[in-house]
């Protein structure tokens, strides 16, 4: 059996895990003290392609 994660899964779990580090890391305990979502990092979300993940394409997912 094969367990590895297959290419476009392991890039696109290496794309998250950098956008955590350099977006949301830095500011999760001030976001996590004042109780707010960070909306600001909704459009840089959406640049990744992260907010239609679960659509299919032909419905204008990614």
């Amino acid at each position: 059996m094969d367990f590895e994660l297959p290419e476009q899964h392991r890039i696109l779990r290496q794309t998250v895990r950098d956008f955590c580090e350099r977006e949301v890391r830095p500011k999760a305990r001030e976001w996590d003290r004042e109780e707010r979502f960070p909306h600001e990092i909704v459009p840089k979300l959406a640049e990744l392609g992260l907010l239609g993940i679960r659509i299919p394409e032909a419905y204008g997912g990614s």
